[in-house]
């Protein structure tokens, strides 16, 4: 056989396809729909129907929410008297998860359940109580964990004054209200959010 031959010696038949006749194929082979090509593409990207942490929507929403929420939550209240704080916090933390529910839908374009709507402000403020015990724990490591202490003291030496001056009790305070921050904004922005999916569903039968 003789190199780069196209056909062989003995009975002619060719040893491999001539370019026109692959070209000709290519030609006729039928054309393919750009916008199905990029649908697959984005269909890993997009959004599943479940709210959950292996969505990545549903999580970039809940952070980006969680962020402005911690914000606004300790500008707001300050600017109130205290016995409104408790009460302004709550709200704010519910409004989380309801605007968490609004931008999620506004970006996919998708119903969310009331479950989910429920989830997705769970998620919200499960990152808000990270978020908060991260800015915490930052300043335990910038001011030191006594200064932190003596500054709960001063705040319910007027209160509790036998409960001030025992520094473990105000540690053991400090992290039971930690905790009861962690529940407080999770359920309320569940409640907000469970509200926004019910609300702006409320001309559809999502449930």
């Amino acid at each position: 056989m003789v190199d780069g031959a196209r056909f062989c010696h003995k009975c002619g038949r060719p040893l491999y396809e001539e370019p026109a006749i692959e070209a000709l194929r290519v030609e006729q082979a039928p054309p393919v729909d750009a916008v199905e090509i990029s649908a697959a593409a984005a269909a890993p990207a997009a959004a599943s129907g479940d709210i959950n942490f292996h969505n990545s929507v549903a999580v970039r929403v809940g952070l980006m929410v969680a962020g402005l929420g911690i914000f606004v939550i300790n500008l707001a209240p300050a600017l109130l008297p205290k016995p409104l704080q408790a009460i302004m916090t709550l709200v704010l933390s519910g409004g989380s998860g309801f605007f968490a529910v609004w931008l999620y839908m506004r970006r996919t374009g998708q119903s969310l359940s009331i479950k989910n709507g429920a989830r997705l402000g769970w998620i919200t403020g499960v990152f808000a109580s990270l978020i908060l015990m991260v800015l915490f724990t930052t300043l335990i490591v910038t001011v030191g964990f006594d200064q932190v202490i003596e500054a709960l003291r001063h705040e319910v030496q007027t209160t509790m004054p036998e409960f001030a001056k025992d520094s473990q009790a105000l540690g053991a305070a400090l992290l039971v209200a930690m905790f009861v921050s962690f529940l407080t904004y999770c359920v309320a922005a569940s409640l907000g959010g469970a509200f926004g999916a019910k609300f702006l569903n409320r001309d559809s039968d999502v449930v």
